[in-house]
Formats: C-alpha cells, sequence, structure tokens
C-alpha cells in the first residue's frame, strides 16, 4: 500500500476525480418541465456555523459552485454515523421525477454475497466520497442549485440521492476494475471486495 499511498485520501482536500478523456461529465437527461423553486428550511441556530463550514469546505473542495439558475431545490443536515458529525442532503425529488432513468442496475447483493461464500475476503476497499469523482457536465449543473448562506450554489459533482448515481457510478468502477473481475473483487457501487 505505502507504493501506492497517493491514491489515498482521508479527507476532502486529497480527492481527485475520475480522468475526463474516460469518464466525460454527465449530462443529466431530463424530459420537459417547469423549472421548480422550492423554499429550504432555516439552518437552526445552535449549527449554523458548522453548517456554513461545509458548505466553505465544498466549495474550497469544488463540489459546489455558484450559480445563477432558475432552480431552487431544499438540502437539510443530519447527523452522521459517528453521532457527532453532520452531512448536508441535498433532496432532489423534483430532478428525479424529471430524469430520464439510466437502464443500467448494480448486481443483487445476495448474488454478491454468493460470489465471496467460501473465499477468503482480505478486506473491502471504501471509495471516499464517491460520487465525487465523476464531474456534471455544465449544461447540466443548474437542476442542483440550492439557497445557502453564500448565495445560490449548484452541484458540480454528481449527486448523490439522484436516481442516475447509482447504476452510473457503479459502471465507472466495475470499468476501472474490468481487468479484476471476477477473480479479483466483484465490486458493489462504491465497495470492492478483495
Amino acid at each position: 500500500m505505502t507504493i501506492q499511498e497517493q491514491a489515498f485520501a482521508w479527507d476532502n482536500t486529497e480527492s481527485g476525480h475520475f480522468q475526463e478523456d474516460f469518464f466525460p461529465p454527465i449530462d443529466i437527461p431530463v424530459v420537459p418541465h417547469t423549472p421548480w423553486v422550492l423554499k429550504n428550511i432555516p439552518i437552526p441556530p445552535g449549527i449554523y456555523e458548522e453548517v456554513c463550514q461545509i458548505i466553505k469546505s465544498k466549495i474550497d473542495a469544488g463540489v459546489y459552485q455558484p450559480s445563477n439558475s432558475l432552480y431552487r431545490s431544499r438540502w437539510f443536515c443530519v447527523i452522521k454515523k459517528d453521532g457527532k458529525r453532520l452531512q448536508l442532503v441535498h433532496s432532489l425529488e423534483p430532478l428525479n421525477a424529471v430524469t430520464i432513468t439510466h437502464s443500467g442496475i448494480p448486481p443483487a447483493t445476495d448474488k454478491l454475497s454468493e460470489h465471496f461464500a467460501g473465499r477468503a475476503c482480505g478486506g473491502c476497499l471504501d471509495l471516499y466520497v464517491e460520487y465525487d469523482e465523476r464531474d456534471i457536465a455544465v449544461g447540466s449543473r443548474d437542476y442542483t442549485t440550492f439557497q445557502t448562506p453564500f448565495s445560490s450554489m449548484r452541484l458540480v459533482k454528481l449527486p448523490m440521492g439522484w436516481t442516475n448515481s447509482v447504476p452510473i457510478f457503479h459502471k465507472d468502477v466495475t470499468y476501472i476494475l474490468r481487468e479484476e473481475i471476477p477473480h479479483v473483487t466483484q465490486p458493489y457501487i462504491d465497495d470492492v471486495p478483495v
């Protein structure tokens, strides 16, 4: 692992992205529709500063960028599994309602577990900030616009919670690991058991 240590990221400042010549930015296919403008719930005063810091870190990491779009989606915060840190969740129901669904389907979890039955599994790699590895095409970013204390922003990276993110990302990971399937791994979205 020390030979490949540059491939590991421990926070947003160290994460990379897939090469655009192999993985071009994603166009979000939509049916004709009217732009939506949804009012966000207020940020509770007790977490306001922490939320602002999270937004700033995502701007610095290139996940968010300013937007002048007609669209506005909601977002909210949840507490992560550790019970301490916050995570921003983008409510993409309006976008999902007008998105033309991708035809890809990730493998069924029972088939994945059968693949490893009776075999040794040395570990499972979890790709860091999975969907942030792939950009959204500039022409599709406005669909993801949301209001923040720093003005309106839009997502630059493949959004978690968008109806097509899972099949697109799974397809990307299996393409990267195609030479290792099935004898070394059988990836499942962002989890790579070895």
